[in-house]
């Protein structure tokens, strides 16, 4: 059995067809009569579907790219190998706040209102 022959033909109207037909069908409900108005009116709604479509094309081609090609994050537990005079090592990346960066010599003590 060919290819061909596994392929049937759906007798629905394609979705792109039935969201035009909606579109004709939404003029006629707003009275758009026909001439140069029902023109301008059927090319602005075939220039929204369009554009809608390139949009979520776009939109899940960066995440298809996103899932198939993750960033590589810094490994945070990756350490420098210990120095020469035998130091433990010290981990990569900004240094973190100590105890005696944040502290400015004031007493900082809860106040309680009643």
């Amino acid at each position: 059995m060919s290819w061909t022959q596994r392929v049937s033909h759906s007798p629905r109207t394609p979705p792109l067809r039935q969201v035009q037909v909606a579109a004709e069908n939404l003029a006629d409900h707003a009275g758009i009569a026909p001439g140069r108005t029902r023109v301008v009116f059927g090319i602005v709604t075939d220039v929204v579907i369009l554009t809608s479509a390139v949009i979520g094309g776009a939109l899940g081609a960066v995440h298809l790219w996103k899932n198939l090609f993750p960033k590589h994050k810094d490994d945070p537990h990756n350490h420098e190998p210990a120095g020469s005079d035998h130091s433990p090592p010290r981990p990569r990346g900004p240094p973190s706040p100590s105890f005696a960066d944040r502290h400015d010599g004031r007493d900082h003590q809860c106040h309680h209102f009643r």
